[in-house]
């Protein structure tokens, strides 16, 4: 079968044509002109444009519970952390922004920043049948700059990169996947000391649709 074009860290799916002009040895041989590269998009998923049409938004929470602070985070530790969020949908149309809001409603530390990284995760067959897989960021895009009100909605709005996600493939001897990390980074409460940071990551499933009708 035939995949998208895609540009990873240890996958590529590439689509090239080569073209050869024969010309007698006389006439200075043969030219040619090399590999020309050129985007492939599949046909519409039709049982993924089903599962994105059907599915539920994806809840989530960041509390202190199984965070690594740090020694910067010692009021985080002491008096808790409580941040809810939502993404639009679990499964997505790649040709669509991914969507969805954030609210800070408990937060005893300055928050510098909340950015959302979209992570691919490329797992491959080796010779010997077992499978290897590496995660990688394809970008960070910032949700918030400075230190967020309490109880206000923060939307999420993320264009997906072209060449550097694709439909969620899962082959006979390789597969790529994506996950969404939202990052909150805080102000260090120890000067000289890193800033603290809560994780959470979401998988996400990406989906070729038809979006003309």
């Amino acid at each position: 079968p035939l995949f998208d074009t895609f540009h990873g860290a240890n996958v590529q799916i590439m689509y090239a044509v080569s073209a050869e002009v024969v010309r007698p040895v006389l006439r200075g041989g043969s030219l040619s002109t090399g590999l020309c590269e050129f985007l492939v998009e599949t046909a519409v998923d039709v049982d993924g444009s089903r599962a994105v049409s059907g599915a539920a938004p994806l809840h989530f929470e960041i509390s202190g519970e199984g965070q690594e602070f740090g020694s910067g985070g010692g009021t985080l530790h002491a008096q808790g952390l409580d941040i809810r969020g939502c993404l639009d949908k679990s499964a997505c149309f790649i040709e669509q922004p991914l969507t969805g809001h954030i609210t800070v409603e408990k937060c005893p530390a300055r928050v510098l920043s909340i950015d959302l990284e979209l992570c691919r995760i490329e797992g491959c067959t080796t010779s010997e049948g077992s499978n290897v897989s590496e995660t990688s960021v394809v970008q960070r895009t910032q949700v918030a700059d400075g230190n967020a009100s309490l109880g206000l909605e923060i939307p999420i709005h993320v264009v997906l990169p072209r060449l550097y996600c694709c439909p969620s493939i899962q082959a006979r001897t390789f597969s790529v996947s994506f996950l969404v990390r939202v990052m909150v980074v805080f102000a260090s409460s120890v000067p000289g000391v890193a800033n603290p940071v809560a994780v959470r990551t979401l998988p996400i499933r990406l989906v070729r649709g038809d979006l003309t009708e």
